[in-house]
Order: structure tokens, then C-alpha cells, then sequence
């Protein structure tokens, strides 16, 4: 029987992702002044406890509404409601068509704000940001060891290292380019995770760069922070940085 498609409405729509779905309620509590111009918003854990989900569901939702314009980050008071409301949001969408080389542009963009940022965290870290590391460390490598899932501290250790950066524009942008790679990113640690040797690989990529930093080396961090970027494209099965 043939049924033409106009029959059948129109297209399924893949289920949204926690973090659009807590980005779409915030949105909808400023939108509605429920959170005014000017008011800090609960802290990570606090939403996380809330929604029921992890820390990084609510750093990826809130980065939406940052680049949105939605939220500002005020230094010791966290995510607070932009007093001007404004929405001047930077999207990728215009050259974006879901091809393998629009994720190899983004893995690129990456690679080159990792790495940069890894520099300069070599430069600015403070000793408190430089344990918040090593703690990171090492509960990835206790993941590692008893075979689970240690994506929260790996995102919190890139975060650290942005934080370090002393740059918040940076900090915000590259927050914001991680909510449009998380899928690829989750992808890579469960591929690893399934590959014997793969997770204590990446578990030394990360180490390279947090010893660089510490030893307040800006050349060889952004070194081991693209080597890092470059190994876990890899993972992907992608290749970047060599291409003519």
C-alpha cells in the first residue's frame, strides 16, 4: 500500500535534552519576572537538587542562557539575571547542516580555545583553582579504576581550567560551545570506556595538562590541551588541525 506522506503529519521530533528542558523553564521564570533583573539565581547544586539532575545538565542549561543574553556571571555572586534583559545570542546555525565537518569545525574551535585557555590558566591559576584540579584528578582516576562514569569531573576539570583562564568572556563562550558538543563529548567517554587501555590514556592526556599548569608552563599546556582535543576527535573517529 502506498500512503502518501501528507497523510502521516508531520516528522518525529527527537525527545529535548535535559539541559534544553531546564533552559526552557529558567527561560520561561525570567521571561515571567519570577527571577527579576539583578537577581542571583540558586546555586549549581541547588538547581541540580531541584530538577533532579546532574550539575552538568544545569552548567549547560544556564551557558544557553548566557549566550542568550538571559544571565550575566558577577564575580562571587554566580548566575545572575542580566539587568538588561537583552538577548544578543551568538548561534552557529547559519552554517551548520549536520554534516561530519560542521562537528570537525566545532571540535576545531575547540581545540583552539582549550588550548589557549590551558595557557593562560599556566599563568593566572591560583593555588586554590590548582587543588580544585587535583581533586578533579583524582576522583577521574577513581572512575577509571572501578570502570564509571567520570564525565562530571571531566567537565568540571575544563571548567576549572577556563575559570583559571581569568577571562569570563572565555569562560562563558566556551561553556556555551560545550552545550553544542556534549553529546559528541559523552559519546567519546563511553567509547572509551568500553575500550580496554582508552580510559587510563585519556585519564594522562588530562594530567599533562594540569602538570603544565602547574608548573606555570603557557606553551606546554596549550600543547598538551591540543593533544588532548586532538586524541579525543580521534575517539570520534574524526580527525582535526591537519587538514589542507
Amino acid at each position: 500500500m502506498n500512503v502518501n506522506k501528507n497523510q502521516l503529519g508531520s516528522k518525529l521530533e527527537r525527545p529535548k535534552r535535559l539541559s534544553d528542558q531546564v533552559s526552557d523553564i529558567l527561560r520561561e521564570k525570567i521571561d515571567t519576572a519570577v527571577f527579576k533583573p539583578g537577581e542571583k539565581l540558586p546555586t549549581e547544586t541547588q538547581l541540580a537538587e531541584n530538577f533532579g539532575v546532574s550539575r552538568t545538565v544545569i552548567r549547560e542549561a544556564l551557558a544557553r542562557l548566557k549566550s542568550d543574553g538571559l544571565l550575566e556571571s558577577r564575580q562571587g555572586r554566580g548566575a545572575t539575571v542580566s539587568e538588561s534583559h537583552h538577548r544578543s545570542a551568538f548561534r552557529f546555525g547559519h552554517h551548520t547542516t549536520g554534516e561530519p565537518k560542521d562537528l570537525i569545525h566545532l571540535l576545531e574551535l575547540r581545540a583552539i580555545l582549550e588550548s589557549g585557555s590551558a595557557a593562560l590558566a599556566a599563568l593566572r591559576r591560583s593555588q586554590d583553582q590548582l587543588e580544585q584540579m587535583a581533586a578533579c584528578l583524582s576522583r577521574m582516576r577513581e572512575a577509571v579504576m572501578q570502570d564509571t562514569d567520570g564525565a562530571d569531573d571531566d567537565f568540571q576539570f575544563h571548567r576549572l581550567i577556563a575559570e583559571a583562564a581569568g577571562n569570563p568572556n572565555l569562560l562563558d563562550f566556551m561553556a556555551f560551545l560545550n552545550t553544542k558538543l556534549v553529546d559528541q563529548i559523552q559519546h567519546a567517554r563511553r567509547h572509551s570506556r568500553q575500550k580496554k587501555g582508552l580510559p587510563l590514556i585519556a585519564e594522562k592526556e588530562h594530567d599533562a595538562i594540569y602538570q603544565a599548569i602547574v608548573a606555570g608552563d603557557a606553551d606546554a599546556a596549550r600543547a598538551a590541551a591540543i593533544d588532548h582535543i586532538t586524541h579525543a576527535t580521534r575517539r570520534l573517529g574524526l580527525e582535526i588541525l591537519n587538514r589542507k
